[in-house]
Protein backbone atom coordinates (compact mmCIF):
# COMPACT_ATOMS: atom_id res chain seq x y z
CA UNK A 1 0.00 0.00 0.00
CA UNK A 2 1.29 3.44 -0.87
CA UNK A 3 0.36 6.65 0.73
CA UNK A 4 0.09 9.64 -1.30
CA UNK A 5 0.28 13.28 0.29
CA UNK A 6 -1.90 15.26 -0.87
CA UNK A 7 -0.76 19.70 -0.27
CA UNK A 8 -2.98 22.28 1.25
CA UNK A 9 -2.87 25.09 -0.21
CA UNK A 10 -1.87 27.63 1.74
CA UNK A 11 -4.38 30.82 2.25
CA UNK A 12 -1.66 33.03 2.25
CA UNK A 13 2.01 32.80 -0.05
CA UNK A 14 4.53 31.69 2.26
CA UNK A 15 6.68 34.71 1.65
CA UNK A 16 3.79 36.85 3.45
CA UNK A 17 4.19 38.09 6.73
CA UNK A 18 2.06 39.82 9.38
CA UNK A 19 2.37 43.73 9.57
CA UNK A 20 1.20 45.17 12.31
CA UNK A 21 -0.96 48.52 11.67
CA UNK A 22 -1.83 49.76 14.94
CA UNK A 23 -1.78 48.65 18.43
CA UNK A 24 -2.83 49.52 22.05
CA UNK A 25 0.31 48.54 24.02
CA UNK A 26 0.18 51.55 26.68
CA UNK A 27 -3.83 51.56 27.14
CA UNK A 28 -3.69 48.34 28.45
CA UNK A 29 -0.79 49.07 30.92
CA UNK A 30 -1.33 52.15 32.50
CA UNK A 31 -3.96 51.70 34.96
CA UNK A 32 -2.88 49.73 37.63
CA UNK A 33 -0.25 47.83 38.70
CA UNK A 34 -1.00 44.56 37.36
CA UNK A 35 0.65 40.53 39.01
CA UNK A 36 3.07 38.71 36.42
CA UNK A 37 1.28 38.42 32.86
CA UNK A 38 -0.03 42.02 33.06
CA UNK A 39 -3.55 43.24 32.06
CA UNK A 40 -4.64 40.41 29.46
CA UNK A 41 -6.79 41.40 26.51
CA UNK A 42 -10.23 39.44 27.17
CA UNK A 43 -11.21 39.70 23.91
CA UNK A 44 -11.77 41.74 20.39
CA UNK A 45 -14.69 42.37 18.32
CA UNK A 46 -14.61 44.12 15.13
CA UNK A 47 -17.56 46.42 14.27
CA UNK A 48 -20.11 45.68 11.66
CA UNK A 49 -19.18 48.48 9.50
CA UNK A 50 -15.42 48.41 9.89
CA UNK A 51 -14.75 51.40 11.77
CA UNK A 52 -13.95 50.37 15.37
CA UNK A 53 -12.78 47.82 17.40
CA UNK A 54 -14.33 46.30 20.73
CA UNK A 55 -12.10 44.84 23.51
CA UNK A 56 -12.96 43.67 27.24
CA UNK A 57 -9.91 42.99 29.43
CA UNK A 58 -8.81 42.05 32.49
CA UNK A 59 -9.47 44.86 34.47
CA UNK A 60 -13.13 45.09 33.25
CA UNK A 61 -13.35 47.67 31.02
CA UNK A 62 -14.68 47.82 27.90
CA UNK A 63 -12.69 50.24 25.46
CA UNK A 64 -13.67 51.27 21.73
CA UNK A 65 -11.27 52.18 19.22
CA UNK A 66 -11.72 53.90 16.17
CA UNK A 67 -9.13 52.54 13.59
CA UNK A 68 -7.07 55.17 11.62
CA UNK A 69 -8.77 55.46 8.16
CA UNK A 70 -5.41 54.14 6.51
CA UNK A 71 -6.02 50.73 8.47
CA UNK A 72 -9.83 50.36 7.71
CA UNK A 73 -8.88 50.56 3.77
CA UNK A 74 -5.53 49.99 2.94
CA UNK A 75 -4.90 45.55 2.03
CA UNK A 76 -1.04 44.30 2.76
CA UNK A 77 -0.43 44.73 -0.60
CA UNK A 78 -0.77 48.28 -0.72
CA UNK A 79 1.03 48.99 2.43
CA UNK A 80 4.08 46.95 1.86
CA UNK A 81 4.06 44.52 -1.54
CA UNK A 82 5.61 41.63 -1.12
CA UNK A 83 8.10 41.11 1.76
CA UNK A 84 10.41 38.90 -0.25
CA UNK A 85 10.69 42.42 -2.13
CA UNK A 86 11.11 44.90 0.21
CA UNK A 87 13.23 43.36 3.47
CA UNK A 88 12.60 46.67 5.20
CA UNK A 89 8.67 46.16 4.94
CA UNK A 90 8.18 45.85 8.83
CA UNK A 91 9.94 48.96 9.75
CA UNK A 92 8.19 50.66 6.85
CA UNK A 93 4.50 49.78 8.64
CA UNK A 94 5.49 50.91 12.34
CA UNK A 95 2.31 50.38 14.62
CA UNK A 96 0.68 52.99 15.63
CA UNK A 97 -0.85 53.77 19.20
CA UNK A 98 -4.17 53.44 19.29
CA UNK A 99 -6.72 55.31 21.65
CA UNK A 100 -9.81 54.29 22.93
CA UNK A 101 -12.45 56.64 22.26
CA UNK A 102 -14.64 55.05 24.98
CA UNK A 103 -14.50 53.19 28.07
CA UNK A 104 -17.10 51.31 29.79
CA UNK A 105 -16.36 50.15 33.48
CA UNK A 106 -18.08 47.27 33.85
CA UNK A 107 -16.99 46.86 37.92
CA UNK A 108 -17.17 42.94 37.35
CA UNK A 109 -15.39 40.63 34.85
CA UNK A 110 -16.52 40.45 31.32
CA UNK A 111 -18.04 37.20 30.00
CA UNK A 112 -19.17 38.26 26.38
CA UNK A 113 -19.51 41.62 24.55
CA UNK A 114 -20.63 41.91 21.23
CA UNK A 115 -21.46 44.95 18.60
CA UNK A 116 -25.54 45.61 17.70
CA UNK A 117 -24.88 43.81 13.17
CA UNK A 118 -26.62 46.80 11.69
CA UNK A 119 -24.08 48.84 13.37
CA UNK A 120 -23.33 52.12 11.01
CA UNK A 121 -20.86 54.40 12.45
CA UNK A 122 -22.83 57.51 10.71
CA UNK A 123 -26.08 56.32 12.45
CA UNK A 124 -25.86 57.27 16.07
CA UNK A 125 -28.70 54.96 16.80
CA UNK A 126 -27.21 51.76 15.57
CA UNK A 127 -24.15 52.26 17.74
CA UNK A 128 -24.71 50.08 20.58
CA UNK A 129 -22.64 47.26 22.24
CA UNK A 130 -24.00 44.49 24.36
CA UNK A 131 -22.10 42.93 26.90
CA UNK A 132 -22.75 40.54 29.72
CA UNK A 133 -20.56 40.55 33.11
CA UNK A 134 -20.55 38.45 36.87
CA UNK A 135 -23.23 39.57 38.92
CA UNK A 136 -25.18 41.64 36.41
CA UNK A 137 -27.62 41.63 33.95
CA UNK A 138 -27.19 41.90 30.63
CA UNK A 139 -26.72 45.91 29.49
CA UNK A 140 -26.70 47.54 25.88
CA UNK A 141 -24.64 50.25 26.07
CA UNK A 142 -24.42 53.62 23.41
CA UNK A 143 -20.53 53.26 21.78
CA UNK A 144 -20.96 57.30 21.78
CA UNK A 145 -21.25 57.98 24.57
CA UNK A 146 -21.31 55.09 27.11
CA UNK A 147 -24.91 55.68 28.50
CA UNK A 148 -27.12 52.49 29.50
CA UNK A 149 -29.67 52.10 26.86
CA UNK A 150 -31.44 48.53 28.22
CA UNK A 151 -30.72 45.87 30.90
CA UNK A 152 -31.96 42.62 30.55
CA UNK A 153 -32.50 40.21 33.38
CA UNK A 154 -32.06 36.23 33.02
CA UNK A 155 -33.34 34.10 35.36
CA UNK A 156 -32.42 30.23 36.06
CA UNK A 157 -34.72 27.30 36.90
CA UNK A 158 -34.74 28.56 40.48
CA UNK A 159 -35.76 32.28 39.54
CA UNK A 160 -32.66 33.34 40.49
CA UNK A 161 -30.60 36.05 38.12
CA UNK A 162 -28.11 34.08 35.99
CA UNK A 163 -25.40 36.25 34.29
CA UNK A 164 -25.32 35.36 30.22
CA UNK A 165 -21.60 33.57 29.59
CA UNK A 166 -22.25 34.04 25.84
CA UNK A 167 -23.85 36.78 23.97
CA UNK A 168 -24.87 37.19 19.95
CA UNK A 169 -27.48 39.18 18.41
CA UNK A 170 -29.22 38.05 15.55
CA UNK A 171 -27.79 39.02 12.09
CA UNK A 172 -30.87 41.42 11.54
CA UNK A 173 -30.62 42.54 15.29
CA UNK A 174 -34.39 41.86 16.33
CA UNK A 175 -34.00 39.58 18.65
CA UNK A 176 -30.63 38.95 21.59
CA UNK A 177 -29.35 35.29 22.47
CA UNK A 178 -27.64 34.87 25.73
CA UNK A 179 -26.34 31.27 26.97
CA UNK A 180 -26.23 31.10 30.93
Amino acid sequence: MRAESTAVPSMLPSTTLPVSKCAAYLEFERKRPWPAGGNVVRGVRWAPDGSCLLTASEDNVLRIFNLPPTVAREAYDAACGAAADRPGCMADARASELEPVLRIDEGESVYDCCWYPLMDSSDRLSCCVLSSCRDHPIRLWDAYDGSLRAAYVGYNHLDELAPAYSLAFEPGGRRIYAGC
